[in-house]
């Protein structure tokens, strides 16, 4: 079973490569940019921006170095990378699991919680309403990390 530090550990190197993108595109965490920040976090922008690309030694995104003309949600219509880490993945517990239980996740191989069959969190409807619930969450973390 994969340990809750290793889950927390993704979810937070998940966020800093996010802050560090939105920085390096001079796009502030603030109520206004949120359509920029959207767009910015598509997986068409971010494919294209970190094909094999390293961020704290790891690649950016395994998706975009392997597949960036398919991403891991293909049936999502302007897939979005800003929940990636998705807000109702369970990263403080072993083996991860879902705040909503979701029907289209499962445990893989006994190890950890695999939700690649969801789609929920990842259009960019979804993104907005979470930035718009969290934004100030968000900036508390980005501070942190």
């Amino acid at each position: 079973m994969i340990s809750k530090e290793v889950l927390e550990n993704w979810e937070n190197q998940h966020w800093r490569r996010i802050f560090h993108h939105l920085k390096s595109e001079g796009i502030a965490l603030t109520r206004k940019n949120i359509p920029k920040i959207i767009k910015a976090t598509s997986f068409q922008v971010m494919s294209r921006k970190y094909k094999g690309k390293k961020f704290e030694g790891l690649a950016y995104c395994l998706w975009y170095d392997e597949s960036p003309s398919r991403p891991c949600h293909p049936e999502i219509k302007d897939l979005n990378c800003l929940t990636c880490a998705c807000p109702n993945y369970q990263t403080d517990r072993n083996g991860g699991g879902c705040k909503i239980n979701s029907k289209k996740g499962l445990m893989y191989k006994n190890q950890v919680w695999d939700c690649s069959g969801c789609n929920f969190g990842h259009s960019p409807e979804y993104a907005t309403r979470f930035l718009q619930d969290n934004l100030d969450s968000l900036k508390k973390l980005s501070e942190t990390l």
